[in-house]
Protein backbone atom coordinates (compact mmCIF):
# COMPACT_ATOMS: atom_id res chain seq x y z
CA UNK A 1 0.00 0.00 0.00
CA UNK A 2 1.64 3.24 -1.17
CA UNK A 3 0.85 6.82 -0.16
CA UNK A 4 1.91 9.47 -2.65
CA UNK A 5 -0.12 12.58 -1.76
CA UNK A 6 -1.77 14.41 1.12
CA UNK A 7 -5.19 13.24 -0.11
CA UNK A 8 -3.95 9.65 -0.17
CA UNK A 9 -2.68 9.97 3.38
CA UNK A 10 -6.00 11.40 4.56
CA UNK A 11 -7.78 8.51 2.83
CA UNK A 12 -5.44 6.10 4.63
CA UNK A 13 -6.35 7.64 8.01
CA UNK A 14 -10.02 7.21 7.15
CA UNK A 15 -9.50 3.54 6.33
CA UNK A 16 -7.92 3.00 9.75
CA UNK A 17 -10.70 5.04 11.38
CA UNK A 18 -13.20 2.65 9.78
CA UNK A 19 -11.52 -0.42 11.25
CA UNK A 20 -8.84 -1.48 8.75
CA UNK A 21 -5.82 -2.38 10.94
CA UNK A 22 -3.54 -3.18 7.98
CA UNK A 23 -2.43 -6.44 9.62
CA UNK A 24 0.33 -8.05 7.58
CA UNK A 25 0.46 -5.05 5.22
CA UNK A 26 3.38 -2.66 4.64
CA UNK A 27 2.40 0.95 4.05
CA UNK A 28 4.98 3.07 2.22
CA UNK A 29 5.43 6.76 1.61
CA UNK A 30 6.97 7.57 -1.76
CA UNK A 31 7.26 11.32 -1.19
CA UNK A 32 7.09 13.88 1.60
CA UNK A 33 3.50 14.52 2.63
CA UNK A 34 2.71 18.15 3.46
CA UNK A 35 -0.71 18.43 5.12
CA UNK A 36 -0.59 22.25 5.17
CA UNK A 37 -1.81 22.42 8.79
CA UNK A 38 -4.85 20.27 7.98
CA UNK A 39 -6.47 18.67 11.05
CA UNK A 40 -6.58 14.87 11.01
CA UNK A 41 -7.43 12.19 13.56
CA UNK A 42 -4.91 9.79 15.02
CA UNK A 43 -4.56 6.37 13.42
CA UNK A 44 -6.70 4.54 15.95
CA UNK A 45 -5.36 0.96 15.85
CA UNK A 46 -2.53 0.16 13.44
CA UNK A 47 -1.15 -3.38 13.30
CA UNK A 48 0.98 -3.41 10.17
CA UNK A 49 4.31 -1.95 9.05
CA UNK A 50 4.56 1.73 8.23
CA UNK A 51 7.73 2.45 6.25
CA UNK A 52 8.29 6.13 5.58
CA UNK A 53 11.10 5.22 3.17
CA UNK A 54 13.01 8.22 4.61
CA UNK A 55 10.21 10.62 3.78
CA UNK A 56 8.15 12.54 6.30
CA UNK A 57 4.75 13.90 7.33
CA UNK A 58 4.86 17.69 7.53
CA UNK A 59 2.67 20.41 9.02
CA UNK A 60 -0.24 18.48 10.53
CA UNK A 61 -2.60 19.14 13.41
CA UNK A 62 -3.41 15.77 14.92
CA UNK A 63 -6.39 15.13 17.19
CA UNK A 64 -5.53 12.24 19.50
CA UNK A 65 -2.63 10.92 21.51
CA UNK A 66 -0.18 10.71 18.61
CA UNK A 67 -0.02 10.28 14.84
CA UNK A 68 -0.61 6.64 15.75
CA UNK A 69 -3.08 6.46 18.64
CA UNK A 70 -2.38 2.78 19.21
CA UNK A 71 -0.09 0.18 17.64
CA UNK A 72 0.10 -3.57 18.25
CA UNK A 73 2.37 -6.11 16.52
CA UNK A 74 3.52 -3.17 14.41
CA UNK A 75 6.69 -1.70 12.95
CA UNK A 76 7.18 2.02 12.35
CA UNK A 77 10.40 2.78 10.48
CA UNK A 78 12.26 5.34 8.38
CA UNK A 79 9.68 8.04 9.14
CA UNK A 80 9.96 11.70 10.08
CA UNK A 81 7.22 13.78 11.71
CA UNK A 82 8.05 17.42 11.04
CA UNK A 83 6.29 20.44 12.54
CA UNK A 84 3.23 18.45 13.63
CA UNK A 85 1.10 19.44 16.61
CA UNK A 86 -0.40 16.63 18.69
CA UNK A 87 -3.54 17.47 20.69
CA UNK A 88 -3.78 14.58 23.13
CA UNK A 89 -6.56 13.59 25.49
CA UNK A 90 -4.47 11.52 27.90
CA UNK A 91 -0.88 10.31 27.65
CA UNK A 92 0.40 11.53 24.30
CA UNK A 93 3.45 10.66 22.22
CA UNK A 94 5.06 12.45 19.30
CA UNK A 95 4.83 9.25 17.26
CA UNK A 96 2.59 6.80 19.14
CA UNK A 97 0.19 7.22 22.04
CA UNK A 98 0.12 3.59 23.23
CA UNK A 99 2.38 0.93 21.69
CA UNK A 100 2.56 -2.80 22.39
CA UNK A 101 4.77 -5.39 20.68
CA UNK A 102 6.02 -2.61 18.44
CA UNK A 103 9.38 -1.82 16.82
CA UNK A 104 10.39 1.77 16.03
CA UNK A 105 13.54 2.39 14.03
CA UNK A 106 15.09 5.33 12.13
CA UNK A 107 12.36 7.77 13.06
CA UNK A 108 12.27 11.34 14.29
CA UNK A 109 9.84 13.89 15.69
CA UNK A 110 11.04 17.44 15.06
CA UNK A 111 9.54 20.85 15.82
CA UNK A 112 5.82 21.19 16.55
CA UNK A 113 4.54 20.15 19.95
CA UNK A 114 3.00 17.26 21.86
CA UNK A 115 0.23 18.21 24.27
CA UNK A 116 -1.25 15.77 26.76
CA UNK A 117 -3.24 16.83 29.81
CA UNK A 118 -1.70 13.95 31.79
CA UNK A 119 1.68 13.42 30.15
CA UNK A 120 3.48 14.05 26.89
CA UNK A 121 6.46 12.12 25.54
CA UNK A 122 8.69 12.73 22.56
CA UNK A 123 8.12 9.34 20.91
CA UNK A 124 5.73 7.01 22.82
CA UNK A 125 3.34 7.82 25.65
CA UNK A 126 2.80 4.28 26.99
CA UNK A 127 4.93 1.35 25.81
CA UNK A 128 4.78 -2.41 26.45
CA UNK A 129 7.26 -4.76 24.77
CA UNK A 130 8.61 -1.99 22.57
CA UNK A 131 12.00 -1.57 20.86
CA UNK A 132 13.19 1.90 19.83
CA UNK A 133 16.37 2.30 17.82
CA UNK A 134 18.10 5.14 15.96
CA UNK A 135 15.31 7.56 16.79
CA UNK A 136 15.18 11.06 18.21
CA UNK A 137 12.69 13.64 19.46
CA UNK A 138 13.27 17.37 19.20
CA UNK A 139 9.82 18.78 19.91
CA UNK A 140 8.07 20.87 22.56
CA UNK A 141 6.32 18.86 25.26
CA UNK A 142 3.29 20.50 26.89
CA UNK A 143 1.96 18.63 29.90
CA UNK A 144 2.18 18.36 33.65
CA UNK A 145 4.62 15.49 33.23
CA UNK A 146 7.12 15.28 30.37
CA UNK A 147 9.22 12.38 29.10
CA UNK A 148 11.87 12.84 26.44
CA UNK A 149 11.33 9.54 24.65
CA UNK A 150 8.85 7.30 26.50
CA UNK A 151 6.56 8.09 29.42
CA UNK A 152 5.40 4.81 30.97
CA UNK A 153 7.00 1.57 29.86
CA UNK A 154 7.27 -2.14 30.56
CA UNK A 155 9.77 -4.28 28.65
CA UNK A 156 11.37 -1.40 26.78
CA UNK A 157 14.54 -1.69 24.69
CA UNK A 158 16.40 1.49 23.70
CA UNK A 159 19.40 1.70 21.38
CA UNK A 160 20.99 4.88 19.97
CA UNK A 161 18.20 7.35 20.64
CA UNK A 162 18.13 10.85 22.02
CA UNK A 163 15.83 13.70 22.94
CA UNK A 164 16.17 17.40 23.67
CA UNK A 165 13.37 17.76 26.24
CA UNK A 166 13.73 18.93 29.81
CA UNK A 167 12.47 15.61 31.08
CA UNK A 168 10.47 15.54 34.32
CA UNK A 169 9.14 12.00 34.33
CA UNK A 170 9.86 8.47 33.20
CA UNK A 171 8.56 5.18 34.59
CA UNK A 172 10.14 2.09 33.09
CA UNK A 173 10.19 -1.54 34.20
CA UNK A 174 12.41 -4.17 32.59
CA UNK A 175 14.43 -1.56 30.71
CA UNK A 176 17.20 -2.70 28.36
CA UNK A 177 19.31 0.20 27.16
CA UNK A 178 22.62 0.70 25.42
CA UNK A 179 22.68 4.25 26.77
CA UNK A 180 23.69 5.43 30.20
CA UNK A 181 21.63 7.57 32.56
CA UNK A 182 18.46 6.79 30.68
CA UNK A 183 16.28 8.28 33.40
CA UNK A 184 18.08 11.61 33.08
CA UNK A 185 17.98 14.15 30.33
CA UNK A 186 20.05 13.16 27.32
CA UNK A 187 20.85 15.94 24.91
CA UNK A 188 23.21 15.04 22.07
CA UNK A 189 22.93 18.34 20.19
CA UNK A 190 26.44 17.95 18.79
CA UNK A 191 26.08 14.30 17.83
CA UNK A 192 26.57 13.72 14.11
CA UNK A 193 23.61 11.41 13.87
CA UNK A 194 23.62 11.58 10.05
CA UNK A 195 26.85 9.58 10.09
CA UNK A 196 25.82 7.44 13.04
CA UNK A 197 22.55 6.35 11.48
CA UNK A 198 23.44 6.67 7.78
CA UNK A 199 20.64 9.20 7.44
CA UNK A 200 21.11 12.30 5.34
CA UNK A 201 21.31 15.60 7.15
CA UNK A 202 18.83 17.12 4.75
CA UNK A 203 16.34 14.50 5.86
CA UNK A 204 16.73 14.52 9.63
CA UNK A 205 18.35 17.84 10.51
CA UNK A 206 17.04 20.55 8.23
CA UNK A 207 14.40 23.19 8.84
CA UNK A 208 14.19 23.94 5.13
CA UNK A 209 13.86 20.55 3.50
CA UNK A 210 12.38 20.83 0.03
CA UNK A 211 8.86 19.46 -0.06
Amino acid sequence: YTINSADAFIHFTQLVENGNRFEGVTVYLNKNIDLNNHTINSLKDFQGTFDGAYYGIYNANIQGNGPFEKTHNATIQNLGMYNCNIHGTGTAGGLIGTASNTKIENCFVRLGNVTGPIMSAGIVGVASSVEIRNTFADTELIAEQKAGLVGIANRLTLDHNYHTAEQTYIEADNLISNETDRADRINFNTWDYSAEWTLTKTWCNSSSKDL
